[in-house]
């Protein structure tokens, strides 16, 4: 992911008070966004990951996700 698009992916979170969790070092490093890691493929296509990348990827997930959704109420219906 560009820079430039995560600066405005963050702006845009903070605007309607979200919490805003970059991932890009999940998939990349500084040289390259790898298409294995380990035995794991990572994409299924341009846009989606594989399941057993989702399944790699869980705990970090949970561990962004978590935090983020402490404190917060759910909306009235």
């Amino acid at each position: 992911m560009l820079p430039e698009r995560i600066s405005a992916e963050v702006v845009a979170a903070r605007n309607h008070d979200v919490t805003f969790v970059d991932t890009t070092d999940w998939f990349c490093t500084d040289e390259v966004c790898p298409s294995v890691v380990g035995n794991v493929l990572v994409m299924r296509d341009e846009t989606h990951i594989t399941v057993p990348m989702a399944e790699f990827l869980f705990r970090l997930v949970e561990a962004a996700v978590v935090p983020a959704l402490a404190g917060r109420q759910e909306p009235s219906r």
